[in-house]
């Protein structure tokens, strides 16, 4: 099977990643004075999701694509800072803001790697997952800078890039989503 066969097969995977990054966003942005351990729940509830899902693509394409090892360790690791985040909600507030600058650092470089390896011709889904690689590195090199912050100007800053992030996954999932569509119409005549 190659790539675009997968892709097609597991877009909605991409699109619950996106949703779940809106419904992030739109938590941290209309309700910025939870307490740090509602955002600990909320922000962990996100990246289990994000995890679950770039664990399952990388087990469905572990022999079908050369980016699945890297999808298979960003999920690991999600699954693990998100397991981290539940159990430990007394967390302070710099060290879970230094927690999710690493988490956005290693996620945003893995997801610019896997543009360039991704075997799909689809320019539009590349450029699409190296933007939201890129959004995802610059946001974690501005967490990790700024790990005093206040807690509300943080909650705005994770708010606004899930809900930058959140509908250009969700684009990436429609545009594979149609590819796939257009890819098996092909086959088929």
């Amino acid at each position: 099977m190659d790539a675009m066969n997968l892709l097609g097969m597991y877009w909605w995977a991409l699109l619950v990643k996106g949703i779940s990054a809106v419904v992030f966003g739109l938590f941290a942005i209309f309700w910025p004075g939870p307490t740090l351990i509602a955002l600990v729940y909320i922000f962990s509830a996100y990246i289990l999701i994000a995890g679950i899902m770039d664990i399952t693509l990388g087990i469905y394409s572990r022999n079908r694509s050369n980016f699945w090892l890297f999808g298979l360790i960003l999920g690991v690791l999600e699954v693990g800072v998100g397991v981290y985040a539940i159990r430990h909600p007394q967390v302070t507030l710099a060290a879970f803001i230094l927690l999710v600058g690493f988490t956005f650092l290693f996620r945003g470089v893995l997801q610019i790697v896997a543009a360039f390896l991704e075997e799909t011709p689809d320019r539009a889904s590349k450029f699409l997952l190296a933007l939201v690689g890129g959004l995802s590195v610059l946001a974690g090199i501005y967490i990790l800078l700024q790990p005093a912050a206040g807690s509300l100007a943080f909650v705005w800053a994770l708010g606004v890039y899930a809900l930058i992030v959140g509908p250009m996954e969700i684009a990436r999932a429609a545009e594979v989503r149609v590819l796939f569509e257009q890819h098996r119409t092909r086959l088929a005549t």
